[in-house]
């Protein structure tokens, strides 16, 4: 009987948390646990459509606690609940009041938690008290109808996305004490046309300000340490001194900047990273400080506008395709360089004169690819490898290798219909496929014996190579019809 008894009790108790298992889950609020006052109580003002967690010496406010509010009206926050003062604007508080056009914060709050008052579409009326020290990530995110907005004088951050696709803010004023601007704190504000960054600003996040694309005039503080990636990606700026702390120009800061026409650059700047001023469209001209030692991938790509670079001495690497597709028309490589990247000049069009530094032993792929006007080459002495269609479509005339060169890559100078005259060197072994094609001036050419391999079409319209007997040239010529002179 007693073992039948606990076999039923079992079965209860299994049916039990089945049942509850089974039933809608429900969400509910919890308060933040403070070390302070593990005792708290919620307060409902129906009156208000305002909730409180009340603790010992201060409550925290909330307008809703689940989903958005359709409450139509103004709320008014008061300054004390039960005696005890408002001092926090609570996390999402009053997150999607997508029918609040004013909201009144007393003098008594000091935080506004994280996306408080985010999604609150047709506010437009908001003053923060100076009581307010710290206002949260994305605490006014998407807030469309805000015109201008004051902040606290004794905020010193403004957190991650703060005031996230604020889309018709036209006027922010920031106080001195602001130190700190937070990734995307601006971020799609696509009416802010102007801002003022106190002195007292140290670091200015990543796309902190990317997509404000009205906003064309910017002065950034002398104080300034941190510019981080992308921070005014996509803006209107039309001239930007960077201040003298800056050492990096980091990656895509000034990102399509189509009015950007004017750029100091900062005297103890070290590295210009990838896509720094990529398709700034009016960008003329640049000088970069003599301490820069690299610049990297795309930093100036796209730059359609910009003629003249002046580079220091001291650089040492230009990455990919940093000047790719400029209106460049002279480039001198200082001797410090030892690296160039592949497209580098791809397509500068107006490009006239190259020199090149006696150190460089490669010269990569594409180069001064379709550089159509580019004649004047000074190549490195020290070169070795001139790699796939590095010269492809430039004016070239005349080419002298420099004695060292082992290696021509595929169609590295083909299509340069103006090429009449090409001396090879003896220590080239590899002439790969297409490297002369359609070069249609080129009529003949001399080969040395050092050359151990010619590609398919290397040489598309020259009548007449000359070489050694038995030699890899004298077997292209037999096997491509061409005329061939034997040198004793």
């Amino acid at each position: 009987m007693k073992h039948l008894r606990k076999i039923v009790l079992e079965l209860a108790a299994c049916i039990a948390c089945t049942c509850i298992a089974a039933l809608p889950q429900q969400r509910i609020f919890t308060a933040p646990l403070r070390a302070e006052a593990l005792n708290y109580r919620i307060v409902d003002d129906e009156e208000r459509h305002l909730k409180f967690t009340v603790y010992a010496d201060h409550a925290v406010v909330y307008g809703s606690f689940f989903g958005p509010s359709v409450y139509i009206g103004d709320i008014d926050i008061p300054s004390e609940c039960e005696g005890v003062p408002v001092t926090e604007i609570g996390s999402r508080g009053f997150r999607n009041f997508i029918c609040t056009r004013k909201i009144t914060i007393p003098d008594t709050v000091t935080t506004i938690d994280s996306r408080a008052f985010s999604g609150c579409g047709i506010l437009n009326n908001l003053v923060i008290p100076d009581s307010v020290t710290s206002i949260g990530e994305y605490a006014f995110e998407a807030c469309d109808s805000l015109r201008d907005l004051t902040l606290s004088k004794h905020v010193t951050r403004i957190e991650k996305g703060a005031f996230y696709n604020c889309r018709f803010v036209q006027e922010f004023s920031l106080p001195e004490s602001i130190t700190y601007i937070g990734e995307s704190a601006f971020a799609g504000c696509q009416e802010l046309s102007s801002i003022s960054i106190p002195d007292s600003v140290t670091y200015i996040g990543s796309y902190a300000f990317s997509q404000c694309t009205a906003l064309a005039d910017v002065k950034l503080p002398r104080s300034l340490k941190t510019l981080d990636r992308y921070a005014f990606y996509g803006t209107a700026i039309t001239s930007i001194s960077i201040p003298d702390l800056v050492e990096t120009i980091e990656v895509g800061t000034f990102r399509e900047c189509t009015m950007l026409s004017a750029v100091k650059l900062p005297k103890k700047l070290k590295q210009i990273r990838m896509y720094a001023f990529f398709g700034c469209s009016k960008l003329t001209g640049i000088s970069v400080p003599e301490n820069v030692s690299t610049i990297d991938f795309g930093a100036f790509r796209n730059c359609t506008a910009l003629e003249s670079v002046s580079l220091p001495d001291g650089l040492l690497s230009i990455g990919l395709a940093v000047f790719e597709n400029t209106a460049l028309k002279k480039l001198i490589v200082p001797q410090s360089v030892t690296q160039i990247g592949e497209d580098v000049c791809r397509n500068c069009t107006k490009l006239t004169e190259v020199s090149l530094p006696d150190g460089l032993t490669e010269i990569s792929a594409r180069a001064f690819y379709g550089c159509t006007n580019l004649a004047d080459v000074k190549l490195p002495a020290q070169l070795e490898r001139i790699s796939e269609r590095a010269f492809q479509g430039t004016a070239v005339a005349r080419l002298i290798l420099p004695q060292g060169v082992r290696w021509i890559g595929a169609d590295a100078f083909r299509n340069c219909r103006k090429l009449t005259y090409v001396k090879i060197p003896n220590s080239v072994t590899n002439i790969r496929t297409e490297a002369f094609r359609n070069c249609t001036r080129l009529m003949s050419v001399t080969l040395p014996k050092s050359v151990n391999y010619i590609g398919e079409n290397a040489f598309t319209h020259v009548k007449t190579i000359r070489g050694y007997r038995g030699s890899c040239a004298q077997a292209y010529a037999d096997r491509n019809g061409i005329q061939f002179v034997r040198l004793s």
